[in-house]
């Protein structure tokens, strides 16, 4: 197992945060596009999926 230092530690910390956002953003980005395509899903099946993509990212 490596041993990070303090600097170290917060760059991983802040990539990881960076991808999650960049997650994110593409997911609403595919939910505007599914909207504006005309796919509309019910809002609880919505929040379903995303409670699921959040649990598995921490």
């Amino acid at each position: 197992m490596e041993i990070l230092n303090a600097s170290d530690a917060k760059r991983e910390y802040a990539q990881l945060e960076a991808l999650k956002e960049k997650q994110l953003k593409a997911a609403i980005e595919e939910g505007i596009a599914d909207l504006q395509a005309g796919k509309v899903v019910d809002g609880n099946i919505v929040m379903e999926k995303l409670r699921k993509r959040i649990d598995g990212l921490l």
